[in-house]
């Protein structure tokens, strides 16, 4: 799974990216709920299309890496994962993956499957359009 969190600058209209992996270790005696993702997947809308409070203040920061790990991250100009899929968006992507359980990557699937069947929400590939891998 990756997080991603979007920023835009109000006076340019640009958009910056800080996205985050979040993955389970393999050891089940190591896993650890992340507890940003655990408000908001405690929160979230039960029927597909609609919206739900989150009474419980969600900290953003527990998102992204801590201590050295935060220095070691890559940066690419791309464009945004959903539609309208604008490019010149500057993406930072932290190396260093953040620790969830299991149980929480099967609830987030559970979710964007509208809890009938386990989904996924990546966007098809895109073309390159003149970028540099």
């Amino acid at each position: 799974m990756e997080a991603h969190l979007v920023h835009r600058n109000m006076s340019t209209g640009g958009f910056l990216v800080l996205g985050v992996m979040l993955q389970p270790p393999k050891s089940a005696s190591r896993q650890q709920p992340n507890p940003c993702l655990a408000v908001a997947l405690e929160h979230v809308p039960r029927e597909p299309q609609t919206e739900a409070d989150c009474p419980t203040p969600v900290n953003p920061a527990q998102l992204l890496p801590a201590g050295l790990a935060a220095g070691q991250f890559v940066h690419y100009q791309g464009s945004l994962t959903t539609p309208p899929c604008s490019e010149s968006v500057d993406w930072v992507v932290f190396e260093q993956p953040l620790p969830i359980t299991d149980q929480q990557a099967f609830d987030f699937m559970w979710f964007t499957g509208a809890g009938k069947t386990y989904g996924h929400n990546a966007r098809p590939l895109q073309p390159l359009n003149g970028r540099s891998l």
